[in-house]
């Protein structure tokens, strides 16, 4: 019964710290000329994101999908961002054009994709952790000790012995 154990709740929804754990980070930005267009755009893409995870994994790199929305406010542009951490088994370099290709070819494969592509962008690149917002580099706090929910089961690794909360 998690209703009588005396727990800040709000801990569990603390934003999980990319920043910190991964060097590397793939930055996907979705574009189009008028938020409706890209609202749909948006929803589109992302029912594709699995065949842009899987050539990934088919180029030895694992992904940590953060599903979250950014805005770069130096695009023209109604725009979305999203940045995930790459994790790279091996010296492995990202040819970011083919992987694009590759990706298109998922986004393109019926007339409804086809037809949103006509005024719609993606643009994917890899960066590193200066050009990660501030946002995502934050250190939040973690749940030092939660009685009858182990750590891992929150999808967060317990906290070091020593480490304060960055306020």
């Amino acid at each position: 019964d998690t209703s009588s154990v005396d727990i800040d709740w709000s801990w569990i929804f603390a934003p999980f710290p990319y920043g910190a754990k991964y060097k590397h980070f793939l930055r996907i930005v979705l574009s189009a000329p008028t938020t409706e267009e890209l609202r749909d755009w948006v929803g589109w893409v992302k029912s594709r994101f699995r065949s842009l995870i899987l050539k990934l994994e088919s180029l030895n790199i694992g992904c940590d999908p953060n599903p979250s929305e950014q805005v770069d406010h130096t695009i023209g542009e109604p725009n979305a961002v999203f940045l995930w951490g790459l994790i790279m088994y091996s010296n492995t370099q990202i040819c970011t054009t083919s992987l694009k290709e590759d990706f298109m070819r998922s986004v393109t494969n019926n007339i409804y994709g086809k037809e949103k592509c006509a005024h719609s962008d993606i643009e994917l690149s890899v960066v590193g952790m200066p050009q990660v917002p501030k946002s995502m580099s934050d250190h939040p706090a973690y749940l030092q000790k939660l009685p009858n929910l182990p750590p891992r089961m929150l999808g967060y690794p317990p906290m070091r012995q020593g480490c304060n909360a960055v306020g």
